[in-house]
């Protein structure tokens, strides 16, 4: 400060009175006009007058104005930058110590943490808005799983959306080949034919929908076809014959056929009482026919765990509207030039005298059997073409040599998946001249 100023701050103290406070924290004085104890007592302090200004050589405030009763005025030593620099220290080392106190317990060693998660350094202050802090600059929340509430202002309260469902990325789970010729006579239709099911509910129910989906856009007369075996060995073979008792409408076609395979041959003459009656029920409960698993679910079904296998038990457990068509199920179909059969043809008989043997002749009904014979004749069936099931895929191509089982080949087309070793049940729709698959899992 200059001469003038510090002359004019002296006079006004010696006029108004003044008194020196002492910071004890810093060691300067400050002048705080007001406060005299009275008039012209202001220049007096407890050891009697105070020197005249400049008598130390120096017009330094603090030396010119008298000391505070009952005080020793202390000199200030600091300059101004040096003072503020130190207040600067203080409040820092306070907001340290206030930061410190306030922390968690196991904050100790902030070294550990991230730097998003320690706490501000000494001397830091208080920040702009604006300021990128210690983890970078701020960034816009781009998170589909937040969203703001309907008053969303820039500081509004952030909600958590629900999750979304998740769906899991999955192979489709029917698959269409696109179609292909063969010399097929269906006599104008389009007839939808499904392979064994073997028990398999799930994959069937998928089948039924790409089949259904596929029956509506036809522009010909449809029908499906079911070339039997859909029961035993399989999880759910109260669930199969649930949706093969369906009605035609179900599945968007004008009809429906169902064909008996030998497992279905098997149960009937189980229930008919007639001279194969023992044997057949013994072959259908043996282990390589798997006709146990039927009888678990019908016992579950009725609530009666111990009941012996019988016509009342299975009419009960299918309902009567399934038993009833499951006893009025047809050996073949036959449209134009193509006969859908579930084994297929013994090339050592006629057409007509293999399709005439009647199921209750057991074995001797060679179209539910036949398996090599009919697989390894090369030499056509009498101008007929044959769509059958009942030889699984590794069977097929041991028989044939086929590396796809479902490939028309010498006036046969076979639909069998080998469901319950593959896992896939399949159709065929066949029209005049082509043909196409579907497979479902």
């Amino acid at each position: 400060m200059g001469r003038p100023a510090a002359a004019l701050w002296r006079g006004l103290a010696h006029r108004r009175g003044a008194r020196v406070v002492a910071r004890r924290d810093r060691g300067a004085a400050r002048f705080r006009p007001g406060h005299a104890a009275g008039r012209g007592q202001g220049r007096q302090d407890a050891a009697g007058a105070a020197p005249a200004a400049g008598a130390d050589g120096t017009d330094r405030l603090s030396r010119g104005l008298p000391a505070a009763e009952g005080l020793a005025r202390r000199p200030s030593v600091l300059s101004w930058r040096a003072r503020r620099r130190a207040r600067s220290r203080d409040r820092a080392e306070a907001r340290a110590g206030v930061a410190r106190r306030a922390g968690p317990a196991g904050d100790r060693d902030a070294a550990r943490f991230p730097p998003f998660l320690r706490h501000a350094s000494a001397g830091g202050g208080r920040r702009s808005a604006h300021h990128p802090g210690i983890a970078g600059p701020r960034l816009a929340v781009d998170d589909a799983a937040l969203h703001r509430c309907r008053h969303g202002a820039a500081g509004g309260r952030l909600q958590r959306r629900p999750p979304a469902r998740q769906r899991p990325v999955t192979a489709p789970r029917v698959e269409v080949s696109p179609w292909r010729p063969a010399p097929f006579d269906v006599a104008g239709e389009s007839v939808f034919a499904v392979g064994d099911v073997h028990g398999c509910a799930e994959p069937l129910a998928h089948l039924l929908e790409a089949v259904s989906r596929a029956a509506r856009m036809c522009d010909r007369a449809s029908r499906l076809v079911w070339l039997g075996d859909m029961l035993d060995r399989g999880p759910s073979t109260l669930g199969v014959l649930k949706l093969w008792a369906e009605p035609a409408t179900r599945w968007g076609v004008g009809r429906v056929d169902r064909l008996l395979g030998n497992h279905e041959q098997l149960v009937l003459l189980a229930l008919d009482g007639g001279p194969h009656a023992a044997k057949a029920r013994t072959m259908w409960l043996g282990e390589w026919m798997g006709g146990t698993s039927v009888l678990d679910e019908l016992r579950a079904a009725t609530g009666r765990p111990e009941a012996p296998f019988d016509a009342a038990l299975w009419r009960d457990g299918l309902g009567e509207t399934a038993a009833r068509l499951f006893a009025d199920q047809q050996g073949h179909v036959a449209l134009g030039t193509t006969v859908f059969v579930h084994g297929g043809l013994d090339p050592a008989q006629t057409r007509d005298a293999c399709l005439a043997r009647h199921w209750r002749d057991f074995t001797d009904a060679r179209w539910a059997w036949v398996h090599g014979e009919f697989l390894g004749w090369r030499g056509g069936f009498a101008g007929w073409r044959v769509v059958h099931g009942h030889t699984p895929p590794h069977m097929h191509a041991e028989l044939t040599g086929q590396a796809d089982p479902h490939e028309f080949a010498f006036d046969r087309l076979g639909l069998d998946g080998g469901t319950t070793r593959t896992g896939l049940v399949v159709a065929g729709q066949i029209e005049d001249g082509r043909y196409r698959i579907f497979r479902a899992s």
